[in-house]
């Protein structure tokens, strides 16, 4: 596991859960291993993804928010979290929570 990747994608995913939550929100962060898999859950009480967000946030360039002008954001968050759980045989899924209707992703990385 090359674990300045895996932390690359994990600052990544919490960086964008920090931006969409609401003021005074919450952010869950939970680790469990399962079935072979360590599976990393990032969970925020913000908007959630949208239709169009949860088939395209993984791609290259893609930002939800095309009213969003700040020069911090290219559209490579998700697409990187989602190319580093691949190059360690895993994967990524983008959905949203049912308790706090927030975004939620969830790593797979296999263990061993």
């Amino acid at each position: 596991m090359d674990d300045s990747l895996l932390e690359r994608a994990i600052n990544n995913v919490v960086a964008n859960a920090v931006e969409h939550t609401l003021q005074d929100g919450v952010i869950t962060i939970e680790i469990e291993e399962e079935k072979g898999y360590l599976i990393f859950s990032i969970c925020d009480n913000g908007e959630g993804f949208t239709q169009e967000a949860l088939k395209h946030a993984t791609e290259q360039f893609y930002m939800g928010d095309r009213s969003r002008n700040v020069k911090s954001h290219y559209g490579m968050g998700l697409y990187i979290a989602d190319s580093v759980a691949k190059q360690h045989g895993g994967y990524l899924i983008l959905e949203n929570d049912a308790d706090s209707h927030g975004a939620k992703v969830i790593f797979h990385i296999p263990i061993g």
